[in-house]
Order: C-alpha cells, then sequence, then structure tokens
C-alpha cells in the first residue's frame, strides 16, 4: 500500500519500498502462512496453543517495556516455574531469550524500514542504550547492527553510481 501510494508522489520512496519488499521476500515461506500467524502446534509438556497466542501477542505488544517471566506466566495462568519448562519446549529457548531475539527481529525491520539512528531504535525495542544494542545484536547477529544495516542495503544507506569501467 505504501508503495502503490508512493508510485504516485514519491517515484524514488517506491523505489525504497520495492526494495524493502524484495529483501524480505526470501524469508517468506511460499505457500504457507506468515510464521507469527500460523496456528501453533501443541508440543507434549509444552504451552496450549492459546497460550502461545497469548504470550507472542504479548511479548509483541510490549517489546518497548521490560517484561519478566512472571508476568508471562500469570498470563498465561500458569506457575513461574511450570511456564518456564513449558515456554522452553514450546519455543525453544528461555522467556528472556525469546524477546531478546524478538526486540533484535524488530531492530532488523527497522534498520530496514527506515533512517532512525541506532540509539533511537535501541529505545524503541525496549534496549536500555546503543551500547546495550549493539552488544545484544552481536550476540544474536555476529556483527554489529551497523555492519548488517550496510550489508543488508538498509534505509538511510547512499545509493553510489556504478562506475562505468573502459
Amino acid at each position: 500500500m505504501q508503495a502503490r501510494h508512493a508510485l504516485a508522489t514519491d517515484p524514488a520512496d517506491a523505489e525504497r519500498c520495492i526494495a524493502v519488499a524484495v529483501r524480505l521476500l526470501p524469508q517468506i515461506e511460499i505457500g504457507s502462512e506468515p510464521k507469527a500467524f500460523a496456528a501453533p502446534v501443541m508440543q507434549r509438556g509444552g504451552l496450549a496453543p492459546w497460550q502461545v497466542l497469548r504470550i507472542k501477542a504479548m511479548v509483541e505488544a510490549r517489546l518497548t517495556e521490560r517484561i519478566s517471566s512472571a508476568e508471562m506466566a500469570a498470563a498465561a495462568r500458569l506457575s513461574p516455574s511450570h511456564f518456564s519448562r513449558a515456554f522452553r519446549i514450546s519455543f525453544g529457548d528461555a522467556p528472556k531469550a525469546y524477546v531478546n531475539r524478538r526486540r533484535i527481529a524488530r531492530s532488523k525491520t527497522m534498520m530496514l524500514d527506515g533512517s532512525d539512528s541506532l540509539a533511537a531504535i535501541a529505545l524503541a525495542c525496549g534496549l536500555s542504550d546503543q551500547a546495550h544494542f549493539c552488544r545484544m545484536f552481536r550476540r544474536f547477529e555476529g556483527m554489529s547492527p551497523s555492519v548488517w544495516r550496510r550489508l543488508s542495503g538498509g534505509a538511510g544507506q547512499i545509493e553510489r553510481p556504478a562506475v562505468a569501467v573502459g
């Protein structure tokens, strides 16, 4: 929708929207639902599908805030210890690691879609400052956010014209 509007008003912005869409397409499996909205599968000893959906929605809605395991357990109507065990079975990660992965995923989307500074992105993703963001991003992605943004061709990068040789 944004690209269609940009086509009529700003062709350069439309090109940027199309480039972002092209970069995101390989992440989508053809013929399947996006993973964020796929119906959860009940695993033995894991969370019930309604609990998985509730926890996912809670985390996405509160990424900018501190989310404790006890709060997630209360939302799932489980004791904290039972919740932690069931969460790990359903999500394959500890609650804190899952929340941090979602923060990094949101930061990557923000780096591709906008030209915000890394400090602004860090705050928008619920991290204390740019240094904390850079440490966490490097831990999950193996490179700094600025290098990832440059390699991914995120917004805010200067487009240099190709130089003809010969």
